[in-house]
C-alpha cells in the first residue's frame, strides 16, 4: 500500500457515508442521524481506546443531510469563486 493508497481511505469511508445518506435521507430521523454518529464514535473507541480529536462528522452528517433534503447539486447550481454571498 502506497501512502497515495492511505490518504484515499478517509475519502472512500466518507464517500461511502455520502452516498448513504443522499439515498436514505427522506427516511432518516434525527434519532438515525445521531444513531449514525454514535456508532462512528463507538467504532473509534473501540480502535483508539479514545475520541480524543474526533471533530467535524457532526457537521460532515447534517450539512449532508441538509444538502440532498433541499434538492442536492439541483439547488446549488450558484458558481460561489465569482458570486457574492452577501
Amino acid at each position: 500500500m502506497t501512502s497515495g493508497d492511505a490518504k484515499g481511505i478517509g475519502r472512500k469511508v466518507l464517500e461511502e457515508l455520502d452516498d448513504f445518506l443522499g439515498s436514505n435521507y427522506k427516511e432518516l430521523s434525527s434519532h438515525g442521524v445521531s444513531g449514525i454518529y454514535d456508532g462512528l464514535w463507538n467504532t473509534l473507541k473501540k480502535f483508539a481506546g479514545h475520541s480524543q480529536g474526533f471533530h467535524g462528522l457532526t457537521e460532515f452528517i447534517i450539512l449532508r443531510v441538509l444538502y440532498y433534503s433541499l434538492g442536492g447539486s439541483d439547488a446549488f447550481t450558484r458558481d460561489l469563486k465569482t458570486s457574492s454571498l452577501w
